[in-house]
Parts: C-alpha cells; sequence; structure tokens
C-alpha cells in the first residue's frame, strides 16, 4: 500500500507527512525518514516528540538523532531531554533535573504531558515522569515555580479533569499525585472531595497523608 500510494504523490515529503498526521505505518515511515538526508524530515518528525505514546516518542528521537538533529529552541531541548528520560530508573532526580535546566518551558511540557494519558492499552511512561518531577517542585524552594503548578492541579481537581485530551480519571489522578508530592497543606481541602471516589479514594488520601506529614 505504500509503495501504491508514492506513486500517486509528486512530493514524497507530503506523502510520509500524510501518513504521520494520519498516525499509520508510524514505525516504518520513521525509519524512512530517518535515512534520508533531506532537513523537511526533521521538520515533519519534531511534533511527534510530543506524541502520546512514550515508545513513539522514543522512536521518534532517534530518528532525529539519526538525522544529526541539533535542538535550538528551549522547547526543543527539553523535548528531547525528556523522552531521554522516560525510561528507566531515578525519574524523580532526572526528571526535575530537566525543570532546573530548562525553566518554565519544561514545566509546560510537563503540564502537557499529564493531559495526554495513553488509556491502558500503553505503557504510563509518560505521566509518571511528569508527576514525579512536578511534584519535586516544593514552595520552600522554588516558590513561583511551584505555584504555577500548585494551582494548575488545584484547577485540574476543581473542574473534574478539564484539559485532559482522554482518561480523565486518570488525569485528575495524577494530579493529587502531584499535590501529594509537593506537599502544599493549603490543597488538602480540595483532594477531600475525592475520598470517597470509588477509584480515585485510595489516591486522595494517601495524598493527605503525605501532606499531613509534610507540615508536622
Amino acid at each position: 500500500e505504500l509503495v501504491d500510494l508514492a506513486w500517486q504523490r509528486k512530493d514524497m515529503f507530503e506523502f510520509y507527512n500524510q501518513f504521520i498526521i494520519e498516525q499509520r505505518y508510524m514505525t516504518r515511515v520513521m525509519d524512512i525518514l530517518s535515512s534520508s538526508k533531506d532537513p523537511r524530515a526533521i521538520d515533519i518528525l519534531i511534533p511527534q516528540l510530543r506524541h502520546r505514546v512514550d515508545a513513539i516518542r522514543s522512536n521518534v528521537r532517534k530518528a532525529l538523532v539519526k538525522l544529526g538533529f541539533k535542538p535550538k529552541t528551549v522547547k526543543h531541548k527539553a523535548s528531547m531531554e525528556i523522552v531521554r528520560l522516560m525510561r528507566g530508573g531515578g525519574q524523580v532526580s532526572r526528571g526535575k533535573q530537566v525543570i532546573f535546566e530548562y525553566g518554565l518551558p519544561a514545566i509546560e511540557l510537563y503540564l502537557e504531558d499529564l493531559q495526554i494519558q495513553p488509556g491502558p492499552r500503553y505503557s504510563n511512561d509518560i505521566a509518571k515522569l511528569s508527576w514525579w518531577a512536578l511534584g519535586s517542585i516544593t514552595k520552600r524552594k522554588y516558590a513561583t515555580w511551584n505555584r504555577l503548578i500548585v494551582d494548575r492541579m488545584i484547577y485540574v481537581l476543581e473542574t473534574g479533569g478539564e484539559g485532559a485530551k482522554t482518561h480523565k480519571e486518570s488525569y485528575i489522578q495524577d494530579a493529587i499525585r502531584v499535590l501529594g508530592r509537593i506537599g502544599d497543606g493549603g490543597v488538602i481541602k480540595q483532594i477531600q472531595e475525592y475520598q470517597d471516589h470509588a477509584v480515585l479514594g485510595k489516591t486522595a488520601a494517601d495524598a493527605i497523608k503525605r501532606i499531613k506529614n509534610k507540615n508536622r
């Protein structure tokens, strides 16, 4: 099918980009693009660093490295680093380091990743790295960043997961986890709203316990 469709297109990169947009034959198309020396291949692949599936992100990063991609913007640098850190141990310290190095753009990427929630068919390394990293930004040392994160997570709780691309309950659960790790005593009331929830109740109870322990 790839070969048949290729003959119908004059611009091969337009052809490959269409498959990327439609999320079809992703692995094969990325293999083809990574073997290309045309800079347009990089332009096609860069947006997929934000794909909702961690395995595809990893493959995209590998393809970009093979193409010799040298990120110039802070957002692209942070995106490449976040993908590199998605799997393996030490996400807490390593994920936090991305924020230290790239600042607000990295925080915005992590916040965006919490909204993705790939669902049960896929591993949740994207969201896990995000809530670990965001939850490490405490008020004591990083007041401005902390306020932004806490306010955004409170908004998630108060709106019932508004902003989630899919799986709102998982999005709310990760927001509770972030707040629990941060330990701000002022958010207990919002978390308590979920204590009797059939799915989120245990996460809420654990977060409240963690916050109270931090504020003793």
